[in-house]
């Protein structure tokens, strides 16, 4: 994966340097604009220079405009990158703060679970004996096993959504007791 890095101290000093480069084209506008041929400039007898002159004074006067606003523009919008950029950053870090805290909360949750489990198990071991036992084993392990899938998901693509694990089952609750006669797999 291809990482773009972006400093906005730098890109407004880029738009600083482009005020910069916009003050000559400014300059030459403001001389264009004072130089302007006007209708008496040249007397009567080359008062007909005027109107020949007159549309390619206009041209450079339009394209110095041109310059002037196209620049000033560039600056402002490069200022506008750079005001998004920490914006995005700011936003990105609470997502990824809040995210960070999600994944905490659920690690919690899930290891405290898995270990009310393993009581479970220890406290049927005690009271029913073995079948009950193994039934339970195998539940705290699914569990146990399951948080911890969830949990590598979660870490590894936090965009997409993934259900949590399974409610494991209170401690004192028997669950997975098999039907009299039944055939447990050690």
């Amino acid at each position: 994966m291809s990482v773009l890095g972006m400093d906005p101290a730098e890109l407004r000093l880029h738009a600083a340097r482009v005020d910069v480069l916009a003050e000559e084209p400014r300059s030459a506008l403001e001389a264009a604009r004072t130089t302007a041929a006007d209708h008496d400039a040249f007397g009567v007898l080359c008062s007909f220079l005027v109107p020949l002159l007159a549309g390619t004074q206009l041209t450079g006067i339009a394209a110095c405009a041109t310059t002037v606003g196209s620049l000033a523009t560039a600056a402002t919008e490069v200022r506008s990158v750079a005001a998004g950029i920490e914006a995005t950053d700011v936003a990105v870090a609470a997502t990824a703060t809040g995210l960070s805290r999600t994944v905490d909360g659920v690690r919690e949750q899930a290891w405290p679970a898995a270990a009310g489990v393993v009581e479970t198990v220890a406290g049927a071991a005690q009271a029913t004996g073995e079948e009950l036992v193994r039934g339970t084993v195998r539940q705290a392990v699914g569990a146990v096993v399951e948080a911890a899938a969830w949990l590598d998901r979660l870490e590894g693509s936090p965009v997409s959504p993934v259900a949590p694990p399974a409610v494991p089952v209170p401690v004192g609750v028997p669950v997975g007791v098999p039907a009299p006669g039944a055939e447990v797999a050690p």
